[in-house]
């Protein structure tokens, strides 16, 4: 696979980082850098522990998880975000997430061989350009992964 070359222009607001371009001199939006911008991000991730679901394309949607265990106190925890490039007045604290939704999963194989109802999925938190749900106490695996989510890509 040919590896994507990076025209990031780095911006001096030191928490921007590495998002592609910068309020002062955005220039257009270039999808490699873009692209190049989101694998940074899942590899940081990947890196902390997390298994990331992301499309190296215009999509501004990641999934961030903790994988399904057997334990049953330990379900998969999984974050959906969607970010931009430029902080909005909607995002998290002003920043680039305008939407993000925390659940856990809990599935019962035995229910599921059996051909019964074996899922179940709470809502931990939602944001979608404001705050919906916030019930990030009950798990703290899932304030874990709010942090995370908001330091990678707010």
């Amino acid at each position: 696979m040919k590896a994507l070359r990076s025209t990031l222009v780095m911006s001096e607001r030191p928490d921007s980082e590495d998002a592609p371009g910068d309020d002062d001199h955005r220039g257009p939006f270039d999808p490699r850098a873009w692209a190049e911008y989101k694998r940074r991000r899942a590899v940081a991730f990947v890196t902390r522990g997390y298994s990331v679901e992301w499309v190296p394309d215009a999509d501004n949607w990641m999934g961030i998880y903790t994988p399904q265990r057997s334990d049953p106190d330990r379900p998969e925890v999984r974050a959906d975000v969607k970010f931009f490039r430029d902080p909005s007045e909607y995002g998290i604290n002003r920043g680039r997430i305008s939407k993000l939704s925390i659940h856990a999963r809990t599935a019962d194989l035995l229910k599921q061989i059996m051909g019964r109802p074996f899922e179940k999925v709470e809502v931990l938190y939602n944001y979608d350009r404001g705050l919906d749900v916030d019930r990030l106490s009950r798990n703290r695996e899932s304030r874990a992964l709010f942090s995370a989510v908001l330091e990678e890509l707010n």
